[in-house]
């Protein structure tokens, strides 16, 4: 039996070769082996119920096909694929195709064995041939065992060969546009992010297009129309947006490489104007020091200037200090940055400043004018008289005619002069339709512009910064030829260095504290006065701090507190009253009224005052009677002295008095302002004609007098009172010299003549 079985498998392999030509070209890549095992293992054909369940499973499938849409030979729908559901039905399609493998191998096999009966096989040796079918089963079933083992690496083989197949470029379509990848993995968005970039760069090029479209129709006649555009454009964008843009497109037009008219200058310099004193300072220093910047580097992101440039930049500068949008600090460092080299570029430079703003500069500083002409003979010798061009010559004459009052004009200055008074008027119609919050040129120096990275912008709300007083001294002393060696003597010398700062600088609101302002209404106004130059600087200081209707009534009160700590009787406070009271009316009258009635109270007075007037007095001072110095009376009462004979205030102001009962220092009060009253009258009369002595008769002016106390007839409750005190104390007076005695008795009777009138019409 062993020995014929070799002879069998001999016989058995032409049928063997049949078959492996009628198999499909799915299963040609199988090896031999495999199929010698597949011949070798021998297996029942299908019966009739299991072939009809196979064909009832068929038919639904088929059904299911034709309800989802699906054909055979054609690919899924992209929707499928959307889904998810091609990998799923592609899988199924897989095992569909290993179950038709599998049922074509039995087909074969059930041939193959009708065809060894067809033969005439023994059943013995089909007997001994299932036994070592048996084995070679039992082989094939360890082999099948490890082949299954082995898929796994197989099948993580393929799935590597496919990551590594380079997915196929599709071509694109030039009748198509373009389309994102949906597949690509994308960056992780935020919320809050999403859309933004796309949405800004709409907006600025929008926002640039319309201020482009604003500044190409900008002329004299329209150009308050076109500041109404920017003004919108600034409420509907971000402010820096608006700002940068527009001086972005500002700077295109200026920073030309041919020279522009002056007329054109004169025009944008004022439009600029204009946006500073509507939009506020911080347009204002920007394009200042945007326009240092780029001057002073010679370039911008173009490259260097090759052109006319710098000089259409130093026009456009020169045209804002005309304008009053930068002050003369900053003319005056370029006119000294170039006397430090004439040449041809610098002269050039100097005569267009000179040209445009040398009336302006004379009128402003002639002082820094003067040591500009002195400048110019170091620069002369430097560079060499004999090598002078014609050009730097008429420069330097120009220079000395201005120093003297001597330029000349030609129809040029004229032309531009006529263009600069035009635009002025314009600009000083907005102060009447707009809202001014830039009204003061920005006093910055070329220093500081440079120096604001390291310092701050101390013009900008925000940006300033102090620097330490001890390191900048250190800096200074080792900056000295002969540095101090002794760190005992250094310590000695940033001491007073530090002091000498201190004092050049004083910090208000430390000295506000000290005076017991204790709200930030009366720091406020304590720091505006205070740190004013003139009383018209702390008028508009005052206005600037726009205080509520409430809180205007803390400026008498501060006023006077100011009055009353100074030393002797200061003329600054009450100019600063008399100008608020032109300004804002009876509102600031009456709280001058207040303020002074308060003050009684401190004197000791109590008489008929309102105690709902008396909130935070203790503020200034205590409520003890000592509380005020004579001084302080002293000088308080010719403050209101000279506002009553001004005429901003009256004698009412002294109506809740018993002039009877009069307190030590309210009795010193009410003595000095009349006999100061007195003295002004006769001091206007002298000032007009300046011939007359005023303790002559003639030459005194009884009608000025007799106005100031005729005034009283609004409160002639309070005439009998002051004829009463003239006569009994002011007639009798002994704090005034023996010069002005005689004057004031004339006065008193004068003044008792007037307010006998005022008596007899209130008792009619």
């Amino acid at each position: 039996m062993v020995v014929k079985a070799p002879s069998k498998k001999a016989k058995v392999e032409k049928p063997k070769s049949i078959l492996k030509k009628a198999k499909s070209a799915e299963s040609e890549g199988e090896s031999e082996e495999e199929e010698e095992e597949d011949v070798g293992t021998m297996r029942r054909p299908i019966s009739k119920t299991v072939q009809s369940k196979l064909d009832e499973d068929d038919a639904e499938i088929a059904a299911l096909e034709k309800r989802l849409g699906l054909k055979k030979g054609k690919k899924l729908p992209k929707s499928f694929d959307e889904d998810g559901l091609g990998d799923l039905l592609g899988d199924l399609d897989e095992g569909s195709a290993d179950e038709g493998k599998k049922r074509k191998r039995e087909a074969d096999e059930w041939l193959l064995n009708k065809r060894r009966k067809a033969q005439g096989l023994k059943v013995e040796e089909e007997d001994d041939e299932s036994e070592l079918d048996s084995e070679d089963g039992m082989d094939a079933f360890d082999e099948d065992e490890d082949d299954s083992m082995g898929d796994f690496d197989e099948d993580e083989d393929e799935d590597e060969d496919e990551e590594e197949e380079p997915v196929p470029k599709k071509k694109e379509n030039p009748y198509v546009a373009p389309v994102a990848d949906e597949n690509r993995p994308q960056k992780y968005i935020p919320p809050s992010l999403r859309a933004a970039s796309n949405s800004e760069s709409e907006s600025l090029v929008r926002l640039r297009r319309q201020a482009q479209g604003h500044l190409n129709k900008l002329s004299e006649a329209n150009m308050i129309s076109i500041l109404a555009e920017f003004e919108k454009l600034y409420r509907e964008h971000p402010r820096q947006n608006v700002t940068s843009t527009l001086i972005s497109l500002l700077f295109g037009m200026i920073c030309e490489r041919s020279a522009l008219s002056d007329t054109f200058i004169i025009l944008h310099a004022g439009f600029i104007a204009a946006i500073y004193k509507v939009i506020g300072m911080d347009f204002g220093a920007e394009i200042v020091q945007k326009i240092v910047e780029t001057f002073d580097a010679g370039g911008d992101e173009r490259g260097k200037y090759q052109g006319k440039e710098t000089v259409n930049l130093m026009s456009l500068l020169s045209q804002l200090y005309n304008f009053h949008v930068i002050g003369s600090t900053l003319v005056f460092d370029y006119v000294r940055h170039f006397l430090q080299e004439i040449t041809e570029e610098n002269t050039e430079l100097l005569l267009k400043i000179i040209r445009n703003s040398g009336p302006q500069l004379r009128q402003d500083d002639p002082s820094s004018l003067k040591d500009i002409v002195l400048l110019i003979q170091p620069a002369v010798a430097k560079a060499g008289e004999g090598s002078l061009s014609v050009r730097t010559k008429f420069m330097i004459d120009t220079i000395s005619d201005l120093k003297n009052n001597r330029l000349k004009s030609n129809t040029n200055t004229t032309i531009t002069t006529e263009h600069i008074t035009k635009m002025r008027k314009i600009l000083g119609a907005l102060n009447n339709t707009r809202t001014i919050r830039a009204s003061e040129p920005i006093s910055i120096s070329r220093s500081d512009i440079h120096n604001s990275s390291k310092k701050g912008k101390w013009w900008l709300v925000g940006a300033s910064w102090r620097e330490d007083p001890l390191e900048s001294a250190r800096q200074e002393l080792s900056s000295l030829p002969g540095t101090i060696s002794n760190p005992h003597a250094q310590a000695h010398a940033h001491d007073q260095s530090d002091q000498s700062d201190s004092e050049a600088e004083p910090d208000y609101l430390t000295l506000a504290k000290a005076h017991r302002m204790n709200t930030d209404v009366r720091r406020s106004i304590f720091v505006a006065i205070m740190s004013a130059t003139d009383y018209q600087d702390a008028h508009v200081r005052l206005l600037k701090l726009r205080l509520k209707r409430a809180q205007e009534f803390e400026i008498p009160r501060v006023l006077t507190h100011c009055a009353l700590e100074e030393d002797a009787h200061n003329p600054y406070y009450t100019l600063i009253a008399k100008r608020l009271c032109g300004e804002m009316g009876r509102r600031i009258k009456v709280s001058f009224m207040y303020a002074l009635w308060n003050i009684f109270k401190r004197m000791g007075e109590s008489g008929d005052m309102d105690d709902d007037d008396s909130d935070n007095d203790g503020a200034f001072g205590d409520d003890d009677e000592n509380a005020l110095e004579m001084k302080s009376v002293v000088n308080l009462a010719k403050m209101y002295a000279a506002l009553i004979a001004d005429g901003t205030l009256n004698l009412g102001v002294l109506k809740i008095l018993n002039f009877a009962y009069l307190q030590e220092k309210s009795r010193l009060f009410v003595e000095v302002l009349l006999i100061t009253l007195i003295q002004v009258s006769q001091k206007q009369k002298k000032g007009k004609k300046g011939k007359k002595d005023p303790a002559d008769d003639e030459g005194r002016d009884e009608k000025a007098l007799m106005e100031i106390f005729l005034r009283a007839r609004e409160t002639p409750q309070i005439a009998k009172g002051l004829i009463f005190f003239l006569r009994k104390v002011v007639a009798k007076t002994d704090i005034v010299d023996a010069k002005e005695i005689k004057l004031v008795k004339w006065g008193c009777k004068v003044a008792v003549d007037a307010l006998k009138v005022v008596v007899k019409d209130g008792g009619e």
